[in-house]
């Protein structure tokens, strides 16, 4: 560790706060277990410029000192809500306008061909099973990252930051 010590209360923000603005764009996280994954991926989304995280029921806990580590702030600025159940998550993005997109490696369409400029939620799943069955089958869309053979996956942050950065790059346009 680096040696420094802090005490910070921990934020709780509401529906509301994560899908403020006219346009809003959220991370969702489906049973994201590696603690410095969800930092990593929680640090992304604020650089991407996203409204909020739901980080769903069986994933890592934001608030871990390894996530905290890894989210280099970020998990104090930027609005995260843990632990809701993904058919709440995606109730909620419906009842508010938000287009649901997962990443799947077996996607319709590419990143790069899907529409970010809409208001979305993308869903990244598991590192080793990616995005739950029931998950798949109510989302809007299904995007994939094209990779080069033999290589099959990338790592979720690694995957979440491609993705969140092709919204980025569409909504500058």
């Amino acid at each position: 560790t680096q040696g420094i010590i802090f005490i910070a209360e921990r934020p709780w923000p509401t529906l509301d706060d994560v899908f403020a603005g006219h346009c809003p764009l959220l991370l969702g996280l489906d049973r994201v277990q590696d603690p410095g994954n969800l930092g990593t991926l929680i640090r992304t989304a604020e650089a991407a410029g996203c409204t909020g995280v739901l980080s769903f029921a069986g994933s890592a806990d934001a608030f871990s000192p390894k996530s905290l580590r890894s989210s280099m702030g970020s998990a104090f600025r930027l609005p995260i809500i843990s632990g809701v159940t993904d058919v709440g998550a995606v109730t909620a993005c419906r009842s508010r306008g938000l287009k649901t997109v997962i990443a799947s490696g077996d996607g319709d369409t590419t990143h790069f061909a899907h529409d970010w400029n809409l208001p979305t939620m993308l869903i990244l799943g598991n590192e080793a099973r990616g995005v739950s069955a029931s998950l798949k089958g109510q989302c809007d869309a299904r995007v994939r990252i094209p990779l080069h053979a033999p290589v099959e996956s990338l790592n979720v942050a690694a995957a979440g930051a491609a993705i969140l950065f092709e919204a980025v790059r569409q909504r500058s346009l």
